[in-house]
């Protein structure tokens, strides 16, 4: 993973975008740690995403359950509905 990141340019699509390799193997690590992916104006302005792996049975992740929506108020409660659905569905 870090020679395929360290072969790539990162441009910033929105203000939260990661473009140094160094911070996306943190994110990467602190996703393995807590099994979800959360992304809060990484992709575009206003936008907030979830996502949880979707394990073989052999552990192995084969997939992933996703989705985004439009940043809000209520933001944090739609993000934890989402991971637990997802979680519950994976």
């Amino acid at each position: 993973v870090k020679k395929l990141l360290a072969d790539q340019k990162f441009e910033k699509c929105g203000p939260n975008t990661l473009t140094e390799p160094d911070d996306i193997l943190r994110e990467y690590e602190m996703i393995r740690k807590q099994g979800y992916a959360i992304s809060d104006e990484e992709v575009a302005p206003m936008v907030v995403g979830a996502s949880v792996p979707v394990f073989n049975q052999r552990g192995e992740v084969k997939g992933c359950l996703a989705c985004a929506f439009l940043k809000s108020d209520d933001k944090e409660e739609k993000l934890q509905r989402f991971i637990m659905l997802f979680q519950q569905g994976a």
